[in-house]
């Protein structure tokens, strides 16, 4: 069975998160303090702590194991939750959107949830970011 997650990336299917460029785009510094838990600080299971916790990462070999993970939200509102306007209208300006598809989730929380990547899904625009300058 499938479910619809929201998530923002560019047409490359990348989040913000991967590479430079979320020195560009964040508001504020994403940690646990201020609502922006990383996997290893979320109510995830353990397994899903170990594959993202950098030092327990080299013991479990878990890098293969996880990359085919990715992060993403279960409605818009978490998404809305996550990042605030100001950031979307940053990462709209760097080739971001905010997309769509149904895929195998494997955890969620209340904040965020895990699924698999699957090269053969087809990630859908929600719509494109409306930029108000």
């Amino acid at each position: 069975m499938t479910t619809r997650v929201y998530r923002i990336q560019d047409a490359d299917g990348y989040g913000p998160y991967a590479g430079v460029i979320s020195d560009k785009w964040m508001s504020v510094n994403h940690t646990s303090d201020n609502g922006h838990p990383s996997p290893v600080d979320d109510d995830f299971s353990l397994y899903i702590k170990n594959l993202f916790d950098i030092n327990q990462a080299c013991l479990y070999n878990s890098l293969k194991e996880r990359e085919n993970l990715r992060f993403g939200f279960t409605s818009l509102e978490q998404l809305q939750q996550w990042f605030d306007p100001s950031e979307v209208c940053t990462l709209a300006m760097e080739g971001f959107n905010i997309c769509y598809a149904d895929v195998n989730l494997v955890e969620e929380t209340e904040k965020q949830c895990i699924y698999e990547h699957d090269e053969s899904v087809v990630w859908y625009i929600y719509e494109p970011i409306k930029l108000t300058v």
